[in-house]
């Protein structure tokens, strides 16, 4: 059996982008910024559904996350015959953490009454 979980804790670096697939999934992108002492690493995260419809609605630019899921791998050449690799956060748990940016437009949260929208 094997099992692999990821979690990050960052900034949102943009608004999120958020779309809807031809089945009518929502799917959220974004990237967080997660800084280590001096160094800052950067995520590519997206989310599908109820968890791509809270991105969507409720996160902006700046705001800190904690972003759980899955990282997966994206192969290709380039044009000049390279192997490269790129990875993304499969996000299947996205939670607002701290107060929100004092620039970013309110927006407030649901209230946690048992059914959580992420």
């Amino acid at each position: 059996m094997s099992y692999s979980h990821t979690t990050i804790i960052g900034n949102l670096g943009r608004d999120p982008e958020l779309k809807t697939a031809a089945s009518g999934t929502s799917i959220a992108k974004f990237s967080v910024a997660v800084t280590l002492r001096d160094e800052t690493h950067w995520y590519r995260c997206v989310a599908f559904g109820k968890t791509a419809d809270f991105v969507g609605q409720y996160l902006t630019k700046g705001r800190c996350v904690a972003v759980g899921g899955m990282m997966k791998s994206d192969n290709w050449q380039d044009k000049e015959g390279n192997k490269r690799i790129s990875w993304e956060l499969a996000a299947n748990t996205v939670q607002a953490v701290g107060p929100r940016p004092t620039d970013a437009p309110a927006r407030e949260l649901p209230a946690s009454d048992g059914d959580i929208p992420f």
